[in-house]
């Protein structure tokens, strides 16, 4: 077996120091994007992502990682797969078909994000780009059943009765406290 290549934790760091600009900067793009205004939007995304992917990809991707961490770093490989996929899904040119490239986008936006969600213990960094305000703060009593409430996403498949989901519930999540729901 290959031994671990040098200065992973470095590469590591930052790689996720571009990804954690990326997720940001395509959040904000995305929350504000107007589609008569695609391209200056397009424009913006590649000054504030520079060349994160290839990057990604000519300096991390391929390095051994120490042998713990071998199947966090195919992963994460993946993840950031998905989010370069979206990347240039987003870059498509404009036209009449665009809205469904767009969709494909976030479609592989949220598969990427959904793995570095579940990897985000060992992302120090892109930790962060998941964190609430007040996340840290213990619930202040247990559930009804003293089991720990679940935390975190979830995937449920179709059934006979209901179609595919996924739920989220927040990490601070205390069950004497009323919360919002949301549905999209």
């Amino acid at each position: 077996m290959a031994s671990a290549d040098p200065g992973y934790a470095d590469q590591l760091r930052s790689s996720e120091t571009a990804l954690l600009s990326f997720l940001r900067a395509f959040e904000t793009i995305q929350e504000n994007l107007r589609i008569g205004e695609v391209r200056p939007s397009q424009a913006e995304l590649v000054s504030a992502t520079g060349d994160t992917f290839r990057r990604f990809n000519a300096n991390f991707a391929d390095l051994t990682p120490p042998e713990e961490l071998h199947q966090f770093h195919q992963e994460l490989v993946i993840a950031v797969a998905y989010l370069e996929r979206a990347f240039n899904f987003f870059m498509t040119a404009p036209d009449p078909n665009w809205t469904l490239a767009f969709l494909h986008g976030r479609n592989n936006l949220v598969r990427g994000l959904y793995v570095l969600y579940e990897l985000r213990a060992r992302l120090s960094i892109i930790s962060a780009y998941f964190d609430l305000a007040g996340s840290a703060i213990a619930a202040d009593l247990p559930p009804d059943d003293d089991r720990p409430a679940p935390r975190g996403f979830s995937h449920h498949e179709r059934t006979a009765d209901r179609g595919k989901y996924s739920l989220y519930v927040p990490e601070n999540y205390a069950p004497n406290r009323q919360w919002p729901l949301i549905i999209c």
